[in-house]
């Protein structure tokens, strides 16, 4: 009982740490605060970087990576990418049942890098997809556990570097989010 109570407590503290990084860099974002730091960065190590911070949480979810074998490199600030693909994944945890599928993948398409993170679970309700990166929206899903935040930082991350960002279901159920970056 108490490894469970001490266990409950560790998945709130991290749940909160989040979720106070997503307004504190919002915020920034707001006041214009947020200095890039674009460098060149392997894109691997950072889909390794936000697996290994999300796996600690995921408990019965499996997530795997679809990563060509050559190094794939980008301009980006790895550490707001890495933010990025933190809060898709943990999206993907939250919003899937136990057990469900979560993929990262990468690739190379013309002159651009794409981060792929799929999901099998019940994928996003058609009305929401176009108002999903809105901030504080939440949609109509029963499950919601954030304030609306998350994906419309992911957005405001990506956009400020230069990519895109979209949200898609699959037809055989499962939502995707795609991030497309220039080389």
């Amino acid at each position: 009982v108490k490894k469970d109570f001490l266990h409950n407590i560790y998945d709130d503290a991290c749940w909160l740490n989040e979720m106070v990084e997503n307004i504190l860099h919002i915020t920034r974002f707001d006041e214009g605060r947020v200095k890039l730091n674009i460098e060149e960065e392997a894109a691997e190590e950072i889909i390794a970087e936000a697996i290994g911070r999300v796996k600690k949480h995921a408990h019965n979810h499996q997530i795997s990576t679809n990563i060509p074998p050559s190094l794939i490199l980008l301009k980006a600030d790895g550490v707001l990418l890495t933010r990025v693909l933190v809060n898709l994944l943990e999206n993907a945890v939250n919003y899937t049942p136990e057990g469900s599928a979560i993929s990262v993948s990468l690739s190379k398409r013309d002159e651009n890098v794409l981060f792929e993170v799929s999901d099998n679970g019940p994928g996003n309700a058609e009305e929401n997809l176009p108002h999903i990166f809105e901030r504080f929206y939440r949609g109509n899903s029963k499950n919601a556990t954030g304030y609306g935040i998350g994906l419309s930082l992911c957005k405001m991350i990506i956009v400020r570097q230069g990519g895109t960002i979209v949200a898609k279901n699959h037809p055989q159920g499962g939502a995707s989010f795609v991030l497309r970056f220039p080389k």
